[in-house]
């Protein structure tokens, strides 16, 4: 079974609101030209573009060269289409400019075994399991003092965890959470559907993913995702007015002309 994976901006996104990380440029008031750019390079590298992506992060680093974020992405992107020595050297700055990101870490061990510098991915690796390893003490000690963080991005932030670690069960509980504490929360409408696809509740994903569309009528992705649902379903020309409309707003979307393609050939068209 095709596994839906939700997209990287949205794990980021959640992951540095979990570490209380400012990200000002996810702020709709996008006054600053190195915010505007930086979005853009969010949406290309969401879309699978790439090379945009890092025209436009690049761009976002001539306004403000110190931005750590700025370039951890554009490291991404180079990982993406193997530009590894490209990737390290982004990764590198970001870690230079924040040592505490553990995002740049695990992503420069991830490199570095490409590269075939295996002490260095251990290295990496190394640290990342101490950040996660205090980060649990933390948690413990709060929960210790009964004090526990029930907001909504906190549930999300469980969620998506026990999502990484594969237990989808207790994430689709979590997203739940989140959604009866903040029921316009369209992240994790959007996570808890990717859930129900990947344990074979179509229907219950096809819920998630019109909530989801409903309160972000711009989510490229739950169209994407429902789709996918819908071609469980049979549903075929409902997935493919889907794909036709992340088409109409990027003609040249890669993942969904192929998308478009099964769905033709199942409609034999």
């Amino acid at each position: 079974m095709k596994k839906i994976l939700c997209s990287f901006f949205t794990i980021l996104f959640t992951v540095l609101l979990f570490f209380n990380v400012n990200l000002s440029y996810a702020n709709n008031d996008r006054n600053n030209p190195s915010e505007e750019q930086a979005y853009q390079g969010f949406y290309s590298y969401i879309l699978g573009d790439y090379k945009s992506a890092i025209k436009y992060f690049s761009n976002a680093i001539k306004i403000e060269s110190n931005n750590y974020i700025y370039y951890h992405q554009r490291g991404l992107a180079y990982y993406n289409i193997k530009k590894y020595r490209k990737a390290l050297y982004d990764l590198n700055k970001s870690i230079e400019l924040n040592p505490d990101f553990v995002e740049s870490y695990h992503y420069r061990s991830l490199t570095r075994e490409k590269l075939k510098d295996y002490k260095g991915a251990q290295e990496d690796k190394e640290f990342v399991l101490k950040m996660i390893s205090e980060y649990k003490k933390h948690s413990n000690n709060r929960e210790k003092q009964k004090q526990p963080d029930n907001s909504a991005s906190s549930q999300a932030g469980k969620g998506f965890l026990c999502e990484m670690k594969g237990d989808y069960n207790s994430a689709i509980k979590h997203f739940t959470k989140a959604i009866e504490l903040d029921a316009n929360d369209s992240v994790s409408y959007h996570q808890r559907g990717i859930l129900y696809y990947n344990l074979g509740e179509y229907q219950k994903a096809l819920c998630d993913f019109n909530k989801t569309i409903e309160l972000k009528p711009e989510h490229l992705d739950a169209y994407g995702n429902r789709s996918l649902v819908k071609m469980k379903l049979k549903d075929y020309q409902g997935a493919l007015d889907d794909i036709e409309f992340i088409l109409k707003t990027v003609p040249e979307h890669p993942k969904a002309l192929k998308q478009k393609k099964e769905i033709l050939q199942k409609m034999k068209i």
